[in-house]
C-alpha cells in the first residue's frame, strides 16, 4: 500500500537588537540603550542636555524613525556668536579701542547690551551724549564687534571756530571753556581777555604756537591738560597784574614749554614772583616786553663769558644755553657744579658739566652688535672726538676740560673701568638708574635733573619722546639706554639711536 505525505521545513524567528548611544556636542555620552530591536523609535530617559549655559534644542536624528543599526544620536544646539560692545579710540580712556563688554548670543537673536552706559574721554555726559551702537543691534549670524556713538552737544559759541582759521581773537571772551578750541589743528595762535583756560581747551591743537591771556586784570587760572597735545606751543602771554594759578603740574606736559623751548610772558614787576612759585619755577619766564623770543636760553651770558666763570655764582643746575653744532641750534644744559674730577690730577673738579637737553641725532654704538671692551673701544666715542667735538664753537673747543669717565664693561671682566674723555655720552649711574647689574661701581650722579623718569625723557628733532644712549655696557653685544618713557633698557650696539652728548667746562 502506498502513502502519500508532505513534509514543512520549521522556522525559528530571530529578533535583532542594537545599540543606541546618545551624545552631547562635546562627545560625553549621556545614555546608551543596549539591546534595542530592529525598528524601534529611540527614547531617550535622561534630562535635557546642556552645554556651555545653553540647553539643547533636540538630537541629530529623526526620532520617528526606528533603528536599522546601531546608532549614535547627538544634541544639537542654536549656534552662538560673540557680540563685542567698544569704545573707538578717540572715545577710549586708554587711547586705543577699549573692550566694555563682550557676550555670546544665539545665531538669529539680536544681542543686548548689559554693561553701564557707555561715557567718552572726549568729555562728560552733559557734552556727548552715547546714542547707540555702529552697526545698529540686529539679529547676530556672525562675530560682530559694536562700536558705541556719541552726540556732540558742546555749545557752538565759540566751539571749532578755528577748525579752517589759523588765528583765533576775542575782545569779551572770559573764558576758553572745555574742548572750546580743541581739535583745531590748523589753529596757530588765540587771544581774548580770558582768566580762565578749562581742561583740554586747546586739546589736540597741533600747530598752536601763540596764547595770548589778554585780560590786564583778575586772576587767570589754568587748568590741567588745558594744552594737552600742543606739541608746538611755544608762547603763553599772561598780561593780568596778578601772579596766575597753575591748578596741576600737568598744564603743559608735552609742550615745548615744558622743556623750557618756550616762555611764558609777564609783567617785568611780577617776573620775580613767578620765578619764585613752586608751580611756576619749572618754565623759563620771559618778561611781555621781549616776545617774541627766539632763543629760549635761561643764561643769557656768551660762551665767552660762561667759560670765564665770571658768573658762575649766578647759574643754577637746569639752566639753559644755546649752541651751534655743526650747524644745528641746540640747547645745552647745565646738568652739575663742582662735580666731574679733572684728569689732570685726578682730584679736583670741572666748574660745570652741560649735556644736550634733548636728542641731537641718532647713531650706533658700534658698526655690529658687538659691546666687548665697552665704552672705551666704541665706534661712539670716535665718532663724538672726531666728527661732533670739532664742530662746536671754537670758544667752547678751547674751553673744555678732559675728566675722569667711568663706565661698566660688561665684557669680558663685567667691571668699572675708568678712561679720560673730552666728549662724551652719559652713564647709566649718571642719569640716576641704580641696578646692581648695571650700575657702575664708581662715578658721580646728575641727580640735580636726572632724579625721576620723567625729567630722563628726552626729544627727537620731531618733538617726540624717542629712546636715546648710556656708555653702560649691558651685555657683550649691547648696552643700556634710556626709554622714552625715562626707564632703561638693552640694545644691540649695532642699533642706530638717540645722541645725547656732555662736556664740561
Amino acid at each position: 500500500m502506498r502513502i502519500d505525505s508532505t513534509v514543512y521545513a520549521a522556522y525559528t524567528r530571530v529578533v535583532r537588537t542594537y545599540t543606541v548611544t546618545w551624545k552631547n556636542t562635546d562627545g560625553t555620552t549621556l545614555e546608551t540603550d543596549i539591546n534595542v530591536s530592529w525598528g524601534t523609535v529611540p527614547t531617550y530617559n535622561g534630562s535635557t542636555p546642556t552645554y556651555q549655559g545653553q540647553t539643547a534644542t533636540g538630537w541629530d536624528y529623526d526620532l520617528s524613525v526606528g533603528i536599522t543599526g546601531n546608532t549614535t544620536i547627538t544634541a544639537k544646539y542654536i549656534p552662538q556668536h560673540t557680540a563685542t560692545f567698544v569704545l573707538a579710540a578717540v572715545d577710549s580712556p586708554t587711547g586705543s579701542q577699549y573692550t566694555l563688554v563682550s557676550s555670546k548670543f544665539n545665531e538669529g537673536s539680536t544681542p543686548v547690551y548689559n554693561g553701564t552706559t557707555p561715557t567718552t574721554a572726549q568729555g562728560d555726559t552733559t557734552e556727548f551724549t552715547f546714542t547707540g551702537w555702529s552697526p545698529a543691534l540686529a539679529p547676530i549670524y556672525a562675530n560682530t564687534t559694536y562700536v558705541a556713538q556719541f552726540q556732540d552737544n558742546r555749545a557752538a559759541t565759540i566751539q571749532y571756530l578755528s577748525r579752517n582759521i589759523s588765528a583765533y581773537e576775542s575782545n569779551s571772551n572770559t573764558t576758553f571753556a572745555k574742548y572750546g578750541l580743541g581739535y583745531a589743528t590748523k589753529l596757530t595762535s588765540a587771544k581774548a581777555p580770558a582768566t580762565s583756560v578749562a581742561e583740554y581747551a586747546f586739546a589736540n591743537d597741533t600747530n598752536l604756537e601763540v596764547v595770548d591771556l589778554s585780560a590786564t586784570s583778575g586772576t587767570v587760572t589754568i587748568n590741567a591738560n588745558a594744552f594737552d597735545g600742543c606739541s608746538a606751543l611755544t608762547h603763553v602771554i599772561i598780561r593780568s597784574n596778578t601772579m596766575a594759578t597753575l591748578s596741576s603740574t600737568s598744564v603743559f606736559t608735552n609742550t615745548k614749554i615744558a622743556r623750557k623751548l618756550g616762555a611764558i610772558y609777564v609783567p617785568t614787576d611780577l617776573i620775580a614772583t613767578y620765578k619764585a612759585n613752586a608751580n611756576w619755577k619749572n618754565y623759563f619766564i620771559a618778561d611781555i616786553n621781549d616776545y617774541p623770543l627766539s632763543d629760549f636760553n635761561t643764561i643769557k651770558d656768551s660762551w665767552a663769558t660762561i667759560a670765564a666763570g665770571t658768573n658762575y655764582a649766578n647759574y643754577s643746575v637746569g639752566d639753559t644755553k644755546l649752541i651751534d653744532v655743526n650747524g644745528t641750534q641746540a640747547y645745552m644744559q647745565l646738568v652739575a657744579k663742582d662735580t666731574d674730577i679733572l684728569s689732570s690730577d685726578h682730584s679736583s673738579t670741572a666748574k660745570m658739566t652741560w649735556v644736550t637737553k634733548d636728542i641731537l641725532t641718532n647713531h650706533n654704538m658700534n658698526a655690529t652688535s658687538i659691546a666687548t671692551g665697552g665704552w672705551g673701544e666704541t665706534e661712539m666715542r670716535t665718532w663724538l672726538r672726531e666728527t661732533i667735538l670739532p664742530t662746536l664753537p671754537k670758544v667752547v673747543r678751547n674751553n673744555i676740560k678732559t675728566v675722569d669717565k667711568t663706565y661698566r664693561s660688561k665684557s669680558p671682566n663685567n667691571e668699572t673701568l675708568t678712561i679720560e674723555d673730552t666728549i662724551w655720552i652719559p652713564s647709566y649711574k649718571e642719569v640716576g638708574f641704580t641696578n646692581t647689574t648695571y650700575v657702575e661701581s664708581d662715578g658721580v650722579v646728575y641727580s640735580g635733573i636726572f632724579n625721576s623718569a620723567a625729567n630722563r625723557i628726552k626729544y627727537n628733532s620731531s618733538n617726540a619722546a624717542d629712546w636715546w644712549w648710556l656708555r653702560s655696557a649691558g651685555s657683550s653685544t649691547g648696552f643700556r639706554y634710556v626709554i622714552s618713557s625715562g626707564g632703561d633698557g638693552n640694545n644691540s650696539a649695532g642699533s642706530t639711536g638717540g645722541v645725547v652728548f656732555g662736556f664740561c667746562i
